[in-house]
């Protein structure tokens, strides 16, 4: 929800930081791509043990979008 709350209110007021805690993968790799062209400094924070952040699998066709940032 983050990420799409942050699409949606760059679009509208510009100027957005996003920084995200284990989140799951949410689109393909033409979303990851628009996300990033939208909000360029995304940063999202990953656990090396929570599982949130690799799903739904790579194979079904998701991308996560941002710049790891890995504990």
């Amino acid at each position: 929800m983050a990420t799409f709350a942050a699409v949606d209110l760059q679009k509208r007021f510009s100027r957005v930081q996003l920084y995200t805690y284990g989140s799951p993968r949410v689109g393909d790799q033409a979303w990851s791509d628009y996300v990033m062209t939208i909000v360029p400094g995304y940063q999202r924070v990953t656990h090396y043990n929570d599982i949130v952040p690799h799903v739904p699998l790579t194979a079904m066709g998701f991308n996560h979008a941002g710049t790891e940032v890995w504990y």
